[in-house]
């Protein structure tokens, strides 16, 4: 269950996104003007279906994962990869609970 300090601060976020903006310029992460902010959907769940080459994960001696990798064979370029690969990490890391890598 979330706090009311959370929710709070969640709300004020949704209520004006323009925030987030103000944000990211403390950080001296600089948005572009021309862009305008807009709510997208909370819901982060992915719809598709991905699928490696090979996921490898290095176990410790009481079974713990403590390193995980992706092995994904290219033998032409593919730019949709500079989009999916990160999701592949991002997964072995949230499924395993330590650090991934895309080989």
């Amino acid at each position: 269950m979330t706090s009311k300090k959370h929710d709070s601060r969640v709300l004020l976020v949704r209520d004006k996104p323009s925030l987030l903006t103000r944000l990211f310029a403390q950080q001296r992460i600089l948005i572009p003007d021309r862009l305008r902010p807009r709510l997208d959907s909370e819901d982060l769940s992915v719809v598709q279906e991905l699928r490696c080459d090979a996921a490898v994960v290095y176990e410790s001696t009481d079974g713990r994962v403590e390193y995980s990798a992706v092995y994904e064979v290219q033998l032409k370029k593919d730019e949709r990869k500079l989009w999916s690969l990160p999701m592949y990490q991002a997964t072995l890391r949230y499924r395993h609970s330590c650090p991934a890598a895309v080989v």
